[in-house]
């Protein structure tokens, strides 16, 4: 095989370099430099110049004087004849330093289009323009060693690199087209790269292209990275791990992937039809950059997904041990899996059959949920609604308001952790030791959830979990006062109570921020009913003050106040059960309630609370406030389906509950009654 420009054996090319000067207003002569490598310079120099600088024994020649009649017109013809000799003998000079510098320039671009190359490209190129000469002969190395190089686009029958032939293929902004197979069977260990090159390790999909009816890749030990922009009709892959940039459709409409590898990047779309499907197996980790739109279904087999944020996926579906965490938008559905994660800001309209789906909740959204197991929802914990600082004795104390469901809080001085306490009402920080010096500190304090990111929930079951909430911060300074009222706290009557503070005079009670009772020493406790009756988490400030002017008012002591309330009943005259025309089904339609979000539907046969079973959730309600759900009977279980006769006299109860969220408890049950009509029952 002939080997182009290896770095051992460079091309001698030819450069050449053409330059024209023309000077009009003296001879209009034109003066050409030819620069050939390792070749003398020659200057070309027009016959009427080579007359008026011809010298003779270093001196200038004198013209002869031409008679004429008139005196004084001899020397007045040699005086100008001398003065044209001397300005076509400077402009020649002129010339030949202009010619002089560009012939300079050229040799040293010349180098560098030589040096730069080797010195940047530190591994020899092998230079190719059609299919035969993608064959390294002599050239045996390691994968990493050499690589091929484009010189132009190639088109060719059928292409297989294998052996030790298999290196990397610098598009260099061509394209490779195959109108059959594109085969590398390899044993190298290393990176195979195919696109145009950028640097050593870096390739760009940047007018490069890659087309073939059928890629088949075989390289156990091996990173593949195809960047260019790839047309193909199937892909299989058996490589140590592999990042591929776009596949474009073209002229294939299906397209159908492959893959086997520990881990798998998808840098580029893929726009294959929705038939199309991308198998996947045993990898650790499947990554779908940012902003990546997949049109093809994705099946995976023993591997974790992990799409980004923007990303774009069509269906994903999952074997039993594979997981995914989901940040992106997934068109159609995601099925199966070990446990799906949907990550904030996700979007799905359709799960099904997932074992534990882990999902952020968004009550603007709605979503159906078909046959899994356990079902997590995901919050984020609200801002404590307040926080102070308050001085007892010689310590001082930062106390944050309470966060519904948080299990702990973080205390934050200056913006490092300092401290950490579990439970959701211990929010009471001893701060004494880390504000020691004289100066402003800034006090923060972060409500903690449950939920760890890629925590293994296979077994959890339903439930609501919640992620940290943001921080609330207060700035303290030191100061001597009056003592912080101490023991505030609200009875079942939502009574304020607190103990008398020494040498207070006055105190004034705040609710949600907002100055509601000024109070004598006297009144030691205050009916908040009519403040904080209201659904949600309250802050209750209380704050002594003297009528001395040399005693300074105290901190503010605060607790906080949580008020839940019920969820009402679904209204039982509007919840209606009937079997579908051919028996298969049960619908379910009942109206909506105020504050409800989510719904759960159970089944109980003949009566019997041994039977009774969880059949689904919903949250989808259509614009009148109706909700429908359908129970497929044979989605039963068996031991169900085989109490309920309806030729005797069966039937089934369902109930409908609306499910806890936010600062709603759980609703009371409402039940209707259902039976397969006779007729239904006598045709089957």
């Amino acid at each position: 095989m002939e080997d182009y420009n290896n770095v051992d054996e460079m091309k001698n090319e030819e450069v050449e370099i053409e330059e024209t000067d023309r000077i009009d207003d003296v001879d209009n002569a034109e003066t050409d430099v030819i620069v050939q490598d390792d070749a003398d310079v020659d200057v070309a120099i027009t016959d009427e110049e080579s007359e008026s600088t011809d010298y003779s024994d270093g001196e200038e020649e004198t013209p002869t004087p031409v008679e004429d009649e008139r005196d004084g017109y001899v020397e007045e013809e040699v005086v100008n004849s001398k003065k044209k000799i001397k300005s076509n003998k400077s402009m020649s000079k002129k010339k030949k330093s202009i010619i002089a510098i560009t012939v300079s320039l050229c040799i040293v671009a010349i180098v560098l289009s030589i040096v730069l190359p080797v010195v940047f490209y530190c591994k020899p190129r092998i230079f190719v323009k059609n299919a035969d000469q993608f064959v390294a002969g002599d050239k045996v190395g390691e994968l990493g060693d050499y690589f091929y190089m484009l010189d132009k686009n190639i088109v060719c029958d059928s292409m297989t690199l294998e052996g030790e032939d298999v290196y990397s293929i610098d598009m260099n902004k061509h394209s490779l087209t195959v109108d059959g197979d594109f085969v590398v069977n390899s044993s190298k260990s290393g990176t195979l790269f195919i696109g145009t090159r950028k640097s050593d390790d870096e390739y760009t999909s940047k007018k490069a292209s890659l087309k073939a009816k059928n890629i088949r890749i075989t390289a156990p030990n091996t990173d593949i990275v195809i960047m260019a922009d790839i047309s193909c009709e199937s892909v299989s892959v058996t490589a140590k791990s592999l990042r591929v940039g776009s596949f474009m459709n073209g002229e294939f409409t299906k397209m159908d992937m492959s893959i086997m590898a520990e881990n798998v990047r998808f840098s580029g779309n893929i726009s294959g039809s929705a038939t199309s499907i991308i198998d996947i197996y045993n990898a650790k980790e499947v990554l779908i950059d940012s902003g990546v739109s997949i049109t093809n279904t994705m099946q995976l087999t023993a591997s974790y997904l992990n799409a980004s944020v923007s990303s774009n996926l069509a269906t994903v579906m999952l074997d039993d041990l594979s997981r995914a965490s989901v940040a992106g938008t997934i068109n159609n559905a995601i099925m199966g899996g070990a446990q799906v994660n949907m990550q904030n800001g996700h979007s799905c309209n359709t799960y099904q059959d997932i074992n534990t789906l882990v999902i952020y909740r968004d009550t603007k959204k709605s979503h159906l949920i078909k046959n899994c197991k356990n079902v997590i929802y995901v919050e984020k914990l609200v801002r404590p609604v307040d926080i102070n600082i308050e001085e007892n004795g010689n310590r001082i104390f930062c106390n944050a308001a309470g966060v519904k469901h948080a299990v702990g809080y973080k205390l934050m001085i200056n913006g490092e952790e300092v401290s950490t306490q579990r439970g959701e009402q211990n929010t009471r920080f001893d701060i004494t030791d880390y504000v020691k010096n004289i100066g402003t500190y800034s006090i923060s304090v972060v409500p903690l959830g449950d939920f760890t990111e890629g925590a293994d929930l296979t077994d959890a079951g339903h439930k609501t979990m919640y992620v940290d909430g943001d921080a609330a911060t207060v700035e303290y300074k030191c100061e001597i006062t009056l003592q912080s009222p101490q023991n505030l706290r609200v009875d079942e009557n939502f009574n304020l109570q607190f103990d008398q503070v020494l040498h207070a005079d006055y105190y004034l009670i705040f609710v949600d921020g907002a100055m509601v009772i000024r109070d004598d020493i006297t009144a030691l406790s205050e009916d908040l009913s009519i403040y904080i009756g209201s659904v949600g988490d309250h802050s209750i400030r209380v704050q002594a003050f003297s009528f001395n002017e040399n005693i300074y008012n105290s901190p503010i002591a605060m607790i906080s106040y949580s008020t839940t309330e019920a969820l009402e009943a679904v209204d039982p005259e509007q919840l209606s059960a009937i079997f579908k025309n051919d028996g298969t089904a049960i619908n379910v339609t009942w109206q909506g309630i105020a504050n409800g979000y989510e719904y759960i539907v159970y089944l109980q046969a003949n009566g019997d609370p041994n039977t009774r079973i969880e059949v689904g959730r919903t949250s989808v309600i259509d614009e009148t406030g109706a909700i429908v759900y359908t129970i497929n009977i044979e989605e039963l279980p068996e031991d169900v389906r085989d109490i309920y006769n309806p030729e005797s006299d069966s039937y089934f109860d369902v109930y409908v509950v609306a499910a806890e969220h936010d600062y709603f408890t759980q609703s009371a049950e409402s039940v209707c009654r259902v039976r397969m009509p006779a007729v239904i029952a006598t045709s089957k």
